[in-house]
């Protein structure tokens, strides 16, 4: 496959890829906060890097608020129109940037409407751990983004031991590989929702609290495909305790080691 059949086949895959969108734009959008916050990834990371929702994509508030509450620094996508210092400048005038978060009412709106932050700049080379939304992902960690290049410019420059993840819906999941290009970044674990059996009480940040399946993806391997059920589906009665979601797990809370990077 040449370079414009890869072109061709990319279209072809976000053309279907906003079709699922657009026909799941009213399903709920449960939390996938458990998931990250019980992986090695975040025990790790002292600097996590996110994107704010925009449109039909996984929630991460509560995961900047746990980030922020354990004393985490928070990474959110700022852009720069018209820099002269910022390598690779985009077709639209400018390039985005790691910014550190400070504040929900901190945030405004940025290049597309999307909520950016205002605080001081963050080299890519800092951040420990990227949580990243996508179109689609297929099950050897290959993300298909939007087509404008935001996101590989965004990991450009990432350290070697940073871990890029991706934050999926199980219906993003295709099921053959989706076409790449040299400068795609595969990911490096999958966070995938799967339809929930039960629900608990939706936390104090609205977001029911059904947890995600963190599955690891080491280079080359592709993502099995097991029965997936969360540990507090297989009861069939789920307790008072299990009903309750509290704002965060207690392990969102726990600070990174000091020997993390």
């Amino acid at each position: 496959m040449d370079a414009s059949d890869v072109l061709a086949a990319k279209q072809q895959n976000r053309r279907a890829a906003r079709a699922l969108r657009k026909a799941h734009q009213n399903d709920p959008r449960p939390s996938f906060l458990d998931a990250v916050c019980a992986s090695p990834y975040w025990k790790h990371a002292k600097t996590v890097a996110l994107t704010v929702p925009f449109g039909v994509e996984p929630p991460t508030e509560d995961i900047i608020a746990a980030a922020q509450a354990s004393g985490r620094i928070v990474a959110l996508p700022h852009w720069i129109p018209d820099s002269p210092d910022a390598p690779s400048p985009h077709a639209d005038g400018g390039v985005y940037r790691w910014a550190a978060f400070t504040g929900m009412d901190r945030l405004s709106p940025g290049l597309l409407g999307i909520p950016e932050p205002d605080g001081s700049a963050i080299p890519t080379s800092e951040i420990d751990l990227f949580l990243l939304p996508g179109l689609l992902f297929d099950r050897r960690g290959t993300r298909l983004g939007h087509g404008r290049g935001f996101i590989d410019r965004l990991l450009a420059g990432r350290s070697p031991s940073a871990i890029v993840a991706g934050l999926v819906f199980s219906w993003q999941i295709s099921e053959t590989p989706l076409p790449e290009e040299p400068h795609d970044v595969r990911m490096d674990a999958l966070f995938v929702l799967y339809p929930p059996q039960k629900k608990c009480r939706t936390s104090v940040l609205g977001m029911p609290g059904i947890a995600a399946t963190m599955i690891p993806l080491p280079r080359g391997e592709i993502l099995p495909k097991p029965e997936w059920t969360h540990p507090s589906h297989t009861s069939r009665r789920p307790s008072r305790a299990q009903r309750q979601c509290p704002p965060y797990p207690p392990e969102c809370l726990d600070a990174p080691p000091e020997s993390a990077r």
